[in-house]
C-alpha cells in the first residue's frame, strides 16, 4: 500500500502520520501504547497510525481512522474524546 501523507476530504486536508504510538499519546485515552492502534486528531486534522502494525492491521486501522476523519469533514455527527477518536 502506498503510504499517503495527506488526504483531501471535501475542503479539508488531513495529514497522515505513521509513527509509533507514544506513552504520552496513549495517556490521552487512559490506555497503554500497545492498546492504541491509531487515532484521529480533529483539532489539527491529522490521523496517526502505529507504524509497527502488521500490513493487514495497518490497513484496517487506517480505514477506521479515515471514517472518523470523514465524520468530521462532512459533519456526520460522530463524537470524540478531547478532540481525538
Amino acid at each position: 500500500m502506498p503510504v499517503p501523507k495527506m488526504i483531501r476530504l471535501g475542503a479539508f486536508e488531513w495529514g497522515v502520520m505513521f509513527n509509533e504510538i507514544t506513552q504520552e499519546c496513549a495517556e490521552e485515552f487512559d490506555n497503554e501504547p500497545q492498546n492504541v492502534l491509531g487515532f484521529t486528531d480533529r483539532r489539527n486534522l491529522v490521523m496517526y497510525i502505529d507504524k509497527t502494525l502488521t500490513p493487514q492491521v495497518l490497513k484496517s486501522t487506517f480505514l477506521h481512522e479515515l471514517v472518523h476523519a470523514m465524520g468530521d469533514s462532512f459533519g456526520l455527527g460522530f463524537t470524540g474524546f478531547n478532540g481525538y477518536y
